[in-house]
């Protein structure tokens, strides 16, 4: 009676042994992950898609596995944001950019549809392994580059632009052909094969829009009526102003500063002629009646752009004072521009 149990148990052991050993599975996995689309402050750049496939069949005599991969990216999450005019924001303002498959394409042609994904084909060795080395094992990996390209600038405000894709936005999709059931090589990522499970390779695009300015004039200040040499005794009051035109990056801070000039006495501008004589003047703000000098957030015109052209009055003033020589007295002021 005991001697016949346990053969009945040996028996079991082996019966669920040869079950597992013969247990038919098919399968492709296929993930991805990308960088992130950084442009930095340049109008191109890249990002590149790294993809992994892994193929398990049991059992196969097939040598490789066949695979269509279609990358798709949709509109991001920035407001206002389409596939066909995708956008940066930083909050207040968008900048415009393009994702394309191809280096030479300035159009925005990799979308979230047929037709507009990026699709790749490949093929995935297999090498035997196993009982009786029916199970094919393989994997391959790859990438894929994307091409980003910022169409212009112009009129951008200063500031950083996000636009995030999260796995809503940006999907893999691929097909391949399941040895194991027939299914055939896929065609595209729509038909043929069998369907894999899609992945999301999140990623974010970014820009900096950095701030700048230029003074694009500084007109000249005459305290005479066309410039006539000064006569007489003394200079008489004598008022004049200067005209000074900026442009800067809208929302970019700056500060406007006027230097001593090149001959200043005690913190005193002055004017002198070619033989050394010299007579001081002021020049004040745009208010008429705050001095105007150098030393930031202390004596200087500050403002933040609107994007248009800016516009700032020098106001100078001579009082009277003697005129120990007749003639010409000219000085040479330096308009400081910070941002």
């Amino acid at each position: 009676m005991n001697w016949l149990r346990t053969l009945v148990v040996v028996s079991l052991a082996i019966s669920g042994y040869l079950f597992g050993i013969l247990e038919a599975r098919a399968g492709t996995t296929c993930t991805a992950d990308m960088s992130n689309l950084a442009f930095g402050n340049a109008s191109t750049t890249t990002a590149s898609i790294t993809y992994k496939c892994e193929t398990d069949t049991f059992p196969s005599a097939a040598d490789t596995a066949v695979l269509q991969m279609c990358f798709a990216i949709g509109e991001g999450r920035s407001p206002g944001s389409t596939v066909a005019q995708r956008s940066m924001n930083d909050g207040v303002d968008k900048l415009y950019f393009n994702v394309s498959k191809d280096p030479g394409a300035p159009s925005n042609d990799w979308g979230n549809t047929p037709g507009t994904y990026k699709r790749v084909a490949i093929e995935v060795p297999l090498s035997a392994s196993g009982f009786l080395g029916l199970r094919r094992t393989g994997s391959a990996t790859g990438n894929v580059t994307v091409y980003g390209r910022i169409p212009s600038r112009l009129g951008a405000a200063a500031g950083t632009y996000t636009n995030e894709f999260q796995a809503g936005d940006t999907t893999l999709m691929y097909r391949y052909n399941d040895t194991l059931f027939g299914s055939g090589d896929p065609v595209d990522c729509q038909s043929g094969g069998a369907p894999g499970v899609p992945d999301a390779f999140p990623f974010k695009a970014t820009a900096a829009v950095l701030g700048s300015c230029s003074v694009v004039t500084a007109s000249n200040m005459n305290f005479t009526p066309g410039g006539m040499p000064l006569s007489g005794t003394s200079t008489g009051n004598l008022a004049s102003s200067s005209t000074i035109g900026l442009t800067c990056t809208n929302r970019t801070a700056w500060q406007v500063g006027l230097d001593e000039g090149l001959y200043p006495s005690a913190g005193v501008r002055r004017m002198c002629n070619t033989d050394g004589a010299c007579l001081s003047y002021q020049l004040t703000q745009p208010d008429g009646a705050t001095p105007w000098g150098d030393d930031l957030d202390v004596n200087t015109v500050v403002g933040i752009s609107e994007g248009s052209r800016q516009s700032l009055t020098v106001h100078g003033r001579v009082n009277d004072q003697p005129l120990t020589q007749a003639g010409r007295y000219s000085d040479t002021v330096k308009v400081i521009l910070t941002y």
